[in-house]
């Protein structure tokens, strides 16, 4: 039989031993279930239905810890000497003696605080954390890194191991010379007002992407097949919440150890899954060769629901912190009565820690979700939760120096769903990045459009980067009438892009009613082309991200057209998006006008998204307009004859380039916007159905005949969209 050891604080223990005594059952447990969960329709909460033993989980073998004495370092090696920058390097630091806990820092419960200082030729200094790599045998204590510097001087390293009477060091050093030819070169993702901007080369980072939660495979599909398809973007929870870390006999359990939870209750707390841990770094390693950027879960809302949750009892019996919490509130509660830390949060601060040094170093990573769904678990409604949340900002933060920007905001987000809270929009207000997961309109292509629009604008109300960290259509006998893939898919990421979202809808995929893309299955495959179809479009949009882009001002000539885009500051480059209630053909000489551009010849370029066809370019030149005792500049301009009634467009001054210090979204490139001409304000081209209006939020608004889709002029280099859509309203 095998044993584990848990060496807990004598607080723990007391704990534990409560939590014991007031519920003994089969074994000194009491008895639990663990599940697979399955996403209601309407996004609601998660079935139970499966049942494993609890006699799986390992006894508790109640030792004292013993000290971490006298450690000393007596090698490091590194991986090389020279690498490139935004190139990982790491050290394997080798020691004298065994350290009984690996994975607690305190040397004083028999762990080991291994630190780096990474001196750069600048002399900017990096403190970071090292780990120790139990996925080998024998295990390996190691210090990972990427530098930003390239320099003819070296980089010096400072590896120090603290144990609990003694301090150990060793020095080394390395060389950075040149720029990792890789496409994750831009350097690490930092919030900057409402956008997320590379640490390197000031570029804006937008992405493209979809969410495969607990799918056994994280990479579905593969991360090559993504980025070969224009997605840069995948987002994915840590782990199967419900899945043991051994083997436990059931043929039921097909999934590997590698997707099971980083600590789990049979196992214990504080002992980490090297099998995830390992399984995780080869993710990480995929998404930097292909260009595809991470956000990873770092607790699935399944892994904190008792029977009490609001979303039904879910896997909370797997986790370890059961075992020295009574129920999800003391997992939520960092501070006991006296204002310590409680035991809960000690090992989730180890947690916390042992993620960054792990993992944080990776540019790949653009951010994390703290705790997806929090209103499905007890933590919602919680006074602590909202320390809960900052503790763990904090925790990660102070051991990631290469996301946290200088105004100390830091990527981090707890998540709550449309379907369920009215506040998810605004709650969290306190972290620095904003999201939320929006079922509101999943049986409805024709709604959600104006559902993802609003829910931006609200959030970029709050002045911060905000997202949708899942959405979907549910394919659902009963809706298909109402909904269908892809148009639902298309309609939720061009509302997202045009009103001023940090990156795309993030489509969940739970393989149920939530298909996955690239499947082999024919609605796979169209789930996986529009995105290539979409990201051929933003490719030639190389600021796309800036926050400074502001909705686009436009009205449409009939009201059976709808739109919406963004502009730059200077107006001379914008996007818009389009869709109809049938194909263009069918419409009587449609036209658009778009007010207060700047002066001068333009480029048009119209692009169908729904299918991939690109029509030809377009100049056409601006009109001047009174506009009370003022002039401004307007395009107008006739809808192309097609049967779609998708269609997006690019628009750009001639001679304006469009790369500046914005906009990455995967392969996006800056272009000079054909020959320079002289302005003019003369034109042969008309407005039809135009009207000055009044501003509308940062999100954006839908515009109609005769009213603006917010107010027109911002961003820095950019380009327009339109975006013309052919979805059955509902009735």
């Amino acid at each position: 039989m095998v044993s584990a050891h848990f060496l807990l604080s004598s607080s723990c223990l007391f704990l534990l031993q409560q939590s014991l005594a007031s519920s003994e059952g089969s074994a000194g447990f009491p008895p639990a279930l663990l599940v697979t969960p399955t996403r209601e329709a309407q996004g609601g909460p998660w079935q139970r239905h499966e049942q494993v033993p609890w006699s799986l989980r390992l006894p508790l073998v109640r030792t004292s810890p013993v000290a971490t004495n006298g450690v000393t370092i007596t090698a490091i090696q590194a991986s090389g000497s020279i690498v490139k920058a935004f190139q990982r390097i790491e050290f394997q630091v080798a020691l004298d003696q065994v350290i009984s806990r690996p994975y607690e820092t305190d040397p004083t419960l028999g762990g080991l605080d291994l630190q780096a200082t990474l001196t750069a030729p600048s002399g900017a200094i990096w403190q970071i954390a090292g780990f120790y790599d139990g996925s080998t045998t024998p295990g390996i204590w190691k210090v990972r890194f990427c530098p930003d510097e390239i320099s003819s001087t070296s980089w010096q390293v400072l590896i120090t191991a603290r144990s609990s009477s003694s301090t150990s060091s060793l020095t080394s050093g390395f060389l950075c010379q040149g720029l990792s030819s890789g496409v994750i070169n831009h350097g690490w993702a930092r919030i900057h007002t409402t956008g997320l901007q590379f640490s390197y080369d000031g570029s804006w980072f937008w992405g493209l992407g979809h969410n495969t939660g607990w799918q056994s495979q994280v990479e579905s599909p593969s991360a090559s097949v993504m980025a070969a398809h224009g997605e840069n973007l995948l987002s994915f929870w840590m782990a199967e919440p419900w899945e043991l870390q051994v083997t436990d006999g059931n043929p039921a359990h097909t999934v590997l150890p590698s997707r099971a939870p980083l600590e789990t209750a049979n196992i214990g707390i504080g002992i980490y899954n090297q099998d995830a841990c390992s399984y995780l770094d080869g993710v990480v390693a995929d998404a930097e060769a292909a260009g595809i950027y991470l956000v990873p879960t770092l607790w699935a809302h399944d892994e904190a629901q008792d029977a009490a949750a609001p979303f039904g009892n879910g896997s909370w019996s797997n986790n370890a912190y059961s075992l020295i919490c009574s129920s999800p509130t003391d997992f939520f509660t960092i501070q006991d009565v006296s204002g310590q830390p409680t035991p809960s949060w000690h090992y989730q601060q180890n947690r916390y820690r042992y993620i960054a040094a792990r993992w944080a170093c990776s540019p790949a990573i653009i951010g994390w979700v703290g705790m997806d769904e929090i209103d499905g678990t007890v933590g919602a409604s919680l006074s602590q939760s909202q320390s809960w949340c900052l503790g763990m900002r904090q925790a990660l933060s102070s051991w990631d120096p290469y996301r946290t920007a200088s105004s100390g905001a830091y990527p981090l987000v707890v998540t709550k769903t449309d379907t369920t809270s009215s506040d998810a929009m605004t709650w969290a207000a306190f972290l620095d990045l904003k999201a939320c997961d929006s079922y509101m309109s999943d049986a409805s292509t024709a709604a959600i459009s104006s559902t993802i629009t609003g829910e931006t604008a609200t959030m970029l109300s709050l002045g911060k980067p905000c997202f949708h960290g899942e959405f979907g259509a549910a394919l659902t006998a009963g809706d298909a009438a109402t909904v269908s893939q892809p148009d639902h898919l298309r309609h939720g990421i061009m509302a997202a892009l045009t009103a001023g979202a940090s990156w795309s809808p993030l489509l969940w995929t739970d393989g149920g009613q939530f298909p996955l893309v690239g499947d082999g299955s024919s609605l796979g495959s169209s789930l996986l082309s529009q995105f290539q179809f979409i990201a051929n479009f933003t490719a030639n949009l190389p600021m796309l991200g800036d926050p400074t882009l502001q909705p686009l001002s436009v009205t449409f000539s009939t009201s059976s057209v709808k739109g919406q885009g963004r502009i730059r500051t200077d107006a001379t480059a914008g996007f818009l998006w389009l869709y109809a209630n049938s194909s263009l053909s069918l419409l009587s000489h449609p036209r658009l006008t778009i007010s207060s551009v700047a002066a001068g010849n333009f480029a048009i370029s119209w692009y169908d998204v729904t299918s991939g066809n690109s029509i030809p370019l377009q100049t056409v030149s601006t009109i001047a307009v009174p506009l009370g005792l003022q002039t401004t500049n307007t395009l107008s301009l006739d809808l192309p004859a097609s049967s779609s009634s998708d269609l997006a467009l690019q628009f750009f001054l001639q001679g304006a380039t469009t790369a500046s210090s914005t906009g990455t979204n995967g392969t996006s490139s800056g272009t000079t916007s054909g020959t320079s001409t002289s302005n003019t304000t003369a034109g042969s081209t008309s407005t039809s159905g135009t009207s000055s209006g009044t501003s509308s939020s940062n999100g954006g608004s839908m515009s109609s005949s005769g009213s603006h889709c917010g107010l027109g002029v911002a961003g820095m280099s950019f380009l327009l969209l339109i975006y013309w859509r052919n979805r059955r309203l509902r009735s």
